[in-house]
């Protein structure tokens, strides 16, 4: 089953350029990390895991807001 959409398409490039600039730690996994890695299936969002310790939670933070998430 496919739930609709509830905001706007992914920007997967624009997520890590954001996350990347404020410096929060994590990794990609999923769907959007097998697609980094040739797979032909591809998902629309993005699975991220970051460090959960308070300064880059609080950096995460920023880059979510700066993102409008």
């Amino acid at each position: 089953m496919t739930l609709p959409s509830s905001g706007p398409p992914l920007d997967l490039n624009r997520l890590l350029e954001v996350l990347t600039r404020n410096d929060v730690d994590f990794v990609v996994v999923g769907g959007s990390a097998a697609g980094f890695l040739g797979a032909s299936h591809l998902t629309e969002d993005a699975d991220c895991v970051v460090r959960r310790e308070r300064a880059n939670l609080e950096r995460l933070a920023s880059a979510l807001r700066e993102l409008h998430a």
